[in-house]
């Protein structure tokens, strides 16, 4: 464990990922998802309203959201669990992160009830696609699942067949 004289950092990532797919099913049953790392962003929608001189006299702001890269080593107390935390989830799957620090990003994205304002990282995401599974010859495993989080937008909600 690390320790550190002098600053208090905001140091390493302590949160646990479980992952589900579309139907909100936890087809992970034995590995785990030991977390290497995590990349959020906030981003948002804007535009500019300009009058007939081209001055801008207003910027919209709408659609907040976080995006997220969760980094993943799938690991297990055996091989075969290991592999089965080495899931990609299909589109709309979910991303339950539980133990991270507390941070707010953006505006008040909340990790589902109890709601709070302080607590962007913890909750539910939505698995976007693109994940990626890397195998190396000399190292671990590595998966990659993007995900976003919404204000509005429940991500532990089953996903509506259309």
């Amino acid at each position: 464990m690390a320790t550190s004289k002098g600053l208090a950092l905001v140091f390493g990532t302590k949160a646990t990922v479980k992952v589900y797919d579309s139907a909100n099913v936890l087809p992970l049953a034995a590995g785990i998802a030991t977390i290497e790392s995590m990349d959020i962003t906030h981003e948002c929608d804007t535009e500019q309203i300009k009058n007939s001189s081209g001055e801008v006299i207003a910027n919209v702001s709408s659609g907040d959201r976080l995006s997220a890269t969760f980094n993943i080593i799938p690991s297990g107390a055996t091989t075969g669990d290991a592999k089965l935390a080495a899931l990609i989830p299909n589109g709309n799957g979910r991303v339950n992160v539980t133990v991270a620090d507390s941070i707010s990003i953006g505006s008040a994205f909340t990790a589902g009830p109890p709601i709070t304002v302080s607590d962007s990282i913890n909750g539910d995401w939505i698995y976007i696609g693109g994940g990626s599974l890397k195998f190396t010859q000399s190292g671990k495993a590595m998966l990659s699942l993007p995900c976003v989080k919404y204000a509005g937008i429940n991500g532990a909600t089953a996903a509506i067949t259309l």
